[in-house]
């Protein structure tokens, strides 16, 4: 009687270590899809800040180049002609061609323009020393950023699929001992048990 008590034991003992056995594998290949998943996400971040450094440099950033460059040449040649327009209408002025009104009205032109190209000078000087500057380092740092969590990541899932999978063997060798033992317990019932060499007796 306690044989069989001892191989119903070991027979529950199996059916919860087959259990268990089973849940691990589940969770394992829970965590090698999270890992994939996980990975897969920080790719695709590494991948975008990629993409958003070389669209700035190649774009962006060479758009408002040749755009701030075009603003200074369009100032100055607005200037100069206004500045032209200006000492000729000193010279009508002088010979009383032009009212001082018409004078005045090209001063204040050539002003207005010469204030734009000192404008465009600056805002052209402003971004080549600060501004883009400040861009290539967000998109350069976004970059790196995305980068170190990628590698984070890898390391984080890898150690909980490690995990996992150390969790699972462990649970797997239980499970074979667990058989081993009520292997063993039923082989002591086997060497336990007489057979009678003819019935009745």
């Amino acid at each position: 009687k306690e044989t069989i008590e001892r191989i119903q034991s070991a027979e529950e003992a199996v059916t919860e270590a087959t259990n268990r056995v089973e849940t691990k594998t589940a969770d394992l290949e829970i965590s090698q899809k999270s890992r994939e998943s996980s990975l897969a996400a920080s790719q695709v971040s590494v991948d975008q800040a990629t993409l958003a450094l070389q669209a700035w440099s190649e774009g962006d950033a060479v758009a408002h180049r040749n755009e701030l460059s075009l603003a200074v040449r369009t100032a100055k040649k607005d200037f100069s002609r206004l500045e032209d327009k200006y000492r000729k209408s000193v010279e009508l002025r002088g010979k009383d061609f032009i009212s001082q009104n018409d004078l005045e009205q090209d001063e204040i032109a050539m002003i207005r323009a010469e204030a734009a190209l000192s404008r465009a000078n600056l805002n052209q000087e402003v971004y080549e020393k600060y501004t883009f500057k400040k861009d290539k380092q967000r998109f350069e740092s976004d970059l790196a950023q995305a980068k170190d969590e990628l590698i984070r990541s890898e390391t984080r899932t890898k150690a909980s699929v490690q995990s996992a999978q150390s969790t699972l063997e462990a649970a797997t060798t239980n499970l074979a001992s667990k058989k081993e033992r009520l292997d063993r317990y039923r082989s002591d019932l086997e060497a336990c048990t007489i057979v009678s060499p003819s019935e009745g007796l």
